[in-house]
This record gives C-alpha cells, sequence and structure tokens, in this order.
C-alpha cells in the first residue's frame, strides 16, 4: 500500500526488527522495535522518510477495527533526533564511533521483516562483526575492558528506575529476577562468545548445549524463564495490553491467578516469587560473580 502511494516498484530500504521483534517473541501488546536501512550511499533520503512515515501510520494508526501494531523506530541512531531513514554506511559509523553500550546491546537483538533482503543480510553482517566481543574489531567507542559489569549496572539502574515504586514483587519484567534478568544473560553470552542468536530461549539453550553455562543452572533459568514468560502472555491476554506488571488490587490478581492455573492469589504470588529467586540465583552467577 504505501509503495503503491508513492509509485515505486520496490522498497528502498530494509525494515530490521529489534526486541522481540529480532528475537520472534511478540506477545500480545508488543511494541514493534524498527529502524530503517537505506543502502549505502543512497541518495534523496529526505524522500524516503515520508515513505518510512507512511508505514509506521499504516500500522500504528487507529481506526474502526483498532490498529495493527504500535510502532517504535526511537532505537535508531541518535534516537528521536535522528533521520528515520538512514544509509548502511551511517549505521556503522555510528555505531563505531559513537553509540553506547546498550545500543550495541541492542542489535545483538535484530532481524530483517521487510523490505529489501540484500540490505537486510548486510545490516546483519555489519551486526555481526560490531556485537562479537570475543573479537572485538576496533574502532568501537562502547566496547570496553569491564563491559560486563557496566550491563550489570544498567540492568540495576533499569530495575530501579523502571520498576514501579513498592510493586517490586508484581513487576515481573523488571523486577528482581524478572525477565529482564534472563534477557540480560541471554543477550551477555551473545556478545561474549560473538552468537547471532536474537532469541532469549535459543540463546539461553545454546550457552547450555555449548557448555557456556552449566547444564545445572542453565535447565534452572530455561525452565523459570519459560514459566514466567507464559504469565506473562496470560497478563497481557487478560489485560489486552502489554502489561509486565501484575495486578495491585486483589479481585484482578486473583482472576489473572485463575487464567495461570492456580488456586488463589497467594498460589500465584508464591509461585511467581519462586521462578524469580531462582532466575536471579543464575543471573548473580552469571553477571555479578562470574
Amino acid at each position: 500500500v504505501a509503495l503503491r502511494k508513492r509509485k515505486l516498484a520496490k522498497a528502498p530500504f530494509t525494515i530490521i526488527g529489534l526486541g522481540k521483534l529480532g528475537g520472534s517473541e511478540l506477545d500480545y501488546g508488543s511494541d514493534l522495535d524498527i529502524v530503517f536501512v537505506a543502502s549505502p550511499g543512497a541518495r534523496n533520503l529526505s524522500n524516503l522518510q515520508g515513505l518510512a512515515v507512511d508505514i509506521m501510520e499504516l500500522l500504528s494508526s487507529q481506526s474502526e477495527l483498532g490498529i495493527v501494531f504500535s510502532t517504535d523506530a526511537r532505537l535508531r541512531p541518535d534516537g528521536e533526533k535522528g533521520l528515520l531513514v538512514n544509509t548502511l554506511d551511517a549505521y556503522e559509523e555510528y555505531y563505531r564511533r559513537r553509540a553506547q553500550l546498550w545500543e550495541i546491546q541492542a542489535i545483538s537483538r535484530t532481524r530483517p521483516v521487510a523490505g529489501d533482503a540484500r540490505i537486510g543480510a548486510r545490516f546483519q553482517q555489519m551486526a555481526a562483526v560490531l556485537t562479537n566481543f570475543k573479537s572485538p574489531t576496533q574502532p568501537l567507542a562502547a566496547w570496553r575492558p569491564d563491559w560486563k559489569q557496566e550491563i550489570a549496572r544498567m540492568r540495576e539502574r533499569i530495575e530501579k528506575e523502571r520498576t514501579p515504586a513498592g510493586k517490586n514483587a508484581l513487576a515481573i519484567k523488571t523486577g528482581t529476577g524478572g525477565l529482564m534478568d534472563a534477557e540480560f544473560i541471554a543477550q551477555t553470552f551473545c556478545l561474549a562468545n560473538g552468537w547471532q542468536e536474537a532469541n532469549t530461549l535459543t540463546a539461553l539453550l545454546r550457552a547450555r548445549n555449548e557448555n557456556a553455562l552449566p547444564r545445572g543452572d542453565a535447565d534452572l533459568l530455561i525452565e523459570n524463564y519459560r514459566k514466567l514468560r507464559r504469565i506473562e502472555g496470560i497478563l497481557r491476554r487478560w489485560s489486552y495490553a502489554g502489561e509486565t506488571v501484575l495486578p495491585d488490587d486483589p479481585a484482578p490478581l486473583y482472576r489473572v491467578a485463575i487464567r495461570c492455573g492456580f488456586a488463589s492469589a497467594d498460589e500465584l504470588m508464591a509461585a511467581v516469587a519462586e521462578y524469580r529467586a531462582a532466575i536471579r540465583k543464575v543471573y548473580t552467577g552469571v553477571m555479578l560473580k562470574g
């Protein structure tokens, strides 16, 4: 539709998915994290911005049937201040010279999802090189000898700043031992070993199978991550939104508990606490001790 509107025979750029889209982990209420990448040396970038806007509006505009997906392109270089569409060369220059560590961490979870497949493949090749901390290439402004400790500090900041005050026990994503613990473990192993595994569970399974993580720890982590992801999915289907925090009101919390197969809210909360304690135990061993 967007191409016909602009009278284009083929897509002049690729769309790269990041986050849950990049990892093929979309759930109810998930946003689409995307960036638009044009070929090296592409001209008339200003004309391509309009096409990108058209695509985002096509997906995100409210209609009588609702919206398809909410889209978010703020993970592009320079965020909201940067060009919505930029060339592959500009992306590489940014990631090498100016990107922060969290931005390199973000491109460890990429996947071409639409547009020019050749540009998409070249972006993936670039991302594979830039996220290989086993054999880091220079220049890379984000790389530092204590990069793993910096990722752990980043996770600590997220836990403190993005978990609602007084609701750590309910925050199944950002709270202590939440889903982000497992995600950060997976991304850390990918960086440390030069793996391109955008999917969290696939990366954790690879860490187990290649003995990057002791089998007992890996099995504990994977089992409890899966259980917590199931609860997140049920919560989102119940609320019809991208919820990451369990309800703090007894009545809705009870309804979520029943949908999750528990007899009471107390049983649900006890199970969630157990899952998260197991995930945090492995996280501490990987990120803070290893």
